[in-house]
């Protein structure tokens, strides 16, 4: 009887042990999944809505179109820029040719100072005309650009409030007519006090466990800040690889090694 009684202490030791030790006690917790590097994005002009190529949903690759305002004027122009480009390289060229063969003859002794000076002034404005037709042409560019939405890196669109044939007024209050996040990854965000947070840190490798699935992350952040919806909480935040069909709003579990 006592014997028993000893191995019952024991083992009641032992459980008490294992739940009050900090490893175990901190090994797993429950987390949420979360868009990483969400963006909201709208044009940075007044326009009337022409395209809009992708859907929620849509994966994207950095610099793919998302919207499109009209843009009939800006894009007259940008031709107009070209062309005068284009003769402006073209003037350039043949007053350079023109001085060089001035220089040669004034060298020469063939060419008086004062032809040799309409030469160079001639080659002079040409190189004026030329960098004046880069920038308006560069100009002509940006103003083409600023009628459109691109992805700035891989994303994921996550929400879509516009449709063709809207006017858009960037001047006027609004939502973000479109939502991308990273498709790279996503975060997997747990609440923790600071007792549970022991030595996690940045880097660390961590496994979770969400849509049925274990995946492998790493640490991407440990907040240094309690949150201010979660008192005494502090946010950890897991990156894994992103697949498709992943969502914000999933229930997950992380846990370490």
């Amino acid at each position: 009887m006592q014997r028993d009684w000893i191995g019952f202490n024991r083992s009641l030791i032992l459980l008490v042990g294992a739940m009050l030790s900090p490893q175990l006690w901190a090994a797993d917790f429950a987390a949420t999944t979360e868009w990483h590097r969400l963006l909201e994005l709208s044009p940075v002009r007044t326009g009337i809505v022409e395209k809009v190529p992708v859907d929620v949903g849509a994966l994207l690759n950095k610099g793919d179109l998302l919207l499109q305002l009209q843009h009939k004027v800006e894009s007259t122009q940008l031709l107009f820029a070209q062309e005068n480009l284009r003769q402006s390289e073209l003037l350039h060229k043949e007053a350079q040719r023109e001085y060089e063969r001035s220089e040669d003859l004034y060298d020469r002794t063939l060419l008086s100072d004062h032809d040799r000076a309409l030469g160079e002034a001639a080659w002079v404005g040409a190189s004026a005309a030329l960098q004046s037709a880069k920038r308006e042409l560069a100009k002509a560019e940006r103003e083409v650009q600023l009628t459109q939405l691109k992805a700035p890196y891989d994303a994921i669109v996550v929400a879509r409030d516009v449709e063709v044939g809207a006017t858009f007024n960037h001047q006027l209050p609004h939502s973000a007519l479109m939502m991308i996040a990273s498709r790279a990854s996503i975060a997997v965000d747990g609440y923790l006090d600071s007792s549970q947070l022991g030595n996690i840190k940045k880097g660390q490798p961590a496994q979770v466990k969400f849509a049925g699935k274990v995946h492998k992350g790493r640490v991407e952040s440990v907040a240094m800040v309690s949150s201010p919806h979660k008192a005494g909480k502090y946010r950890l935040r897991i990156l894994v690889p992103y697949q498709k069909g992943l969502r914000a709003g999933m229930k997950a579990v992380i846990s370490f090694d």
